[in-house]
């Protein structure tokens, strides 16, 4: 059944080349807050909220990564946008890559961070992270899931600001479109599709994620032009917890690839 496309509600700032930036599961455009700022200034930044996400609309389900690549798609053409740098983040790598999948052609590179080719669950850490969210969201909420996950992403007192700024993003979280989307995930799969993603792409890792760095090195080798960076202190947030460097890395990957140099990250 073919899903419609839904309107996406999309903070753009700067000129120039476009990038995109898709959040992740229960987030928003504004967890790109220390990333964007620092792209705009030499390209159009877009930072989309998902279906059901942020202020966007609920609109129908199901909430799967390829019916959100969809409303991302109808986006960029809705903004005449030919080609983008995409970046997705946790599920929005997911997302990226069913755009990179189903539009090669709008894609000038892919970057994903802190997300993996297969989100189906297979080993006791992968159920124990679907179980947390899933049974935490149903029973006790989306503020309280927030206050669960922000201690576990930012766990260092000086951290404290970040921890808050989880839970009251969460709070606004649906819970209906939330649960779809967690459960959609988990039949996720990119894993006999990746050598079709022929655009450049950088695996993003960070050292204390619960994805493993041997698990995202391995992503980097699958896909046919692939490249590599781990920030070795930060955990699941990357986008917050070390938005300056991401920033720093995304442009140099973004420069090689459009002066066909070197594409360091």
């Amino acid at each position: 059944m073919t899903v419609p496309p839904v309107a996406l509600h999309c903070p753009t700032e700067g000129d120039g080349p476009a990038v995109l930036l898709i959040h992740g599961l229960g987030a928003s455009h504004q967890d790109w807050r220390d990333v964007a700022p620092l792209l705009a200034p030499h390209y159009q930044v877009l930072t989309p909220d998902l279906r059901g996400y942020g202020e966007s609309p609920r609109g129908p389900g199901p909430y799967r990564p390829d019916v959100m690549a969809n409303d991302v798609l109808a986006l960029l053409q809705a903004r005449d946008i030919h080609q983008a740098h995409v970046v997705g983040h946790s599920m929005g790598g997911a997302v990226a890559v069913e755009l990179a999948l189903r539009a090669p052609d709008r894609v000038q590179t892919l970057t994903i961070a802190n997300s993996v080719p297969a989100f189906r669950p297979t080993r006791l850490r992968e159920w124990f992270e679907v179980g947390l969210r899933l049974a935490t969201m149903s029973v006790l909420g989306p503020r309280r899931l927030g206050k669960i996950m922000g201690r576990r992403m930012f766990p260092k007192p000086e951290q404290e600001a970040l921890r808050r700024f989880i839970e009251a993003r969460a709070a606004a979280n649906r819970r209906r479109v939330y649960l779809s989307s967690l459960m959609a995930l988990t039949q996720w799969s990119a894993m006999e599709r990746l050598h079709e993603l022929v655009m450049p792409v950088a695996i993003l890792a960070s050292g204390n994620d619960y994805f493993a760095v041997e698990d995202m090195r391995r992503y980097a080798e699958w896909v046919p032009d692939g490249h590599f960076y781990c920030f070795p202190d930060a955990r699941h947030g990357v986008p917050l917890e070390a938005g300056p460097e991401m920033a720093g890395c995304l442009q140099r990957f973004f420069e090689g690839s459009e002066q066909g140099g070197p594409r360091h990250v």
